[in-house]
């Protein structure tokens, strides 16, 4: 790995570089570049920065339980269709100790 230049922006990258970190799935992470970009410019200060990071969690606390509830509709739905698991856990338990052996 390229060992970083220059000073650290306050979202802690090096400053100057222009693309954007993207999650697992390869969406934009949600940060507050407006605010960072004018820290950068001079035209906010770090206390904005700080403030825009702090309202950013409830934002990305929401995203996570809007994907999860997105994930157990789509279990439901699959099961309510007739989709799942047929193994009691009794069947379950018999085949770990299959495995187990």
């Amino acid at each position: 790995m390229e060992a970083a230049s220059g000073p650290a922006s306050p979202c802690g990258r090096p400053a100057g570089r222009g693309t954007r970190p993207t999650g697992p799935d390869g969406e934009q992470l949600l940060l507050p570049w407006g605010t960072i970009n004018r820290y950068r410019q001079g035209l906010a200060s770090y206390y904005e920065v700080l403030e825009a990071q702090q309202q950013l969690y409830p934002a990305q606390n929401t995203l996570a339980q809007i994907r999860r509830n997105r994930l157990l509709a789509y279990v439901q739905l699959y099961n309510a269709l007739g989709g799942g698991w047929s193994l009691t856990d009794a069947e379950w338990k018999g085949q770990e100790k299959e495995m187990g052996r």
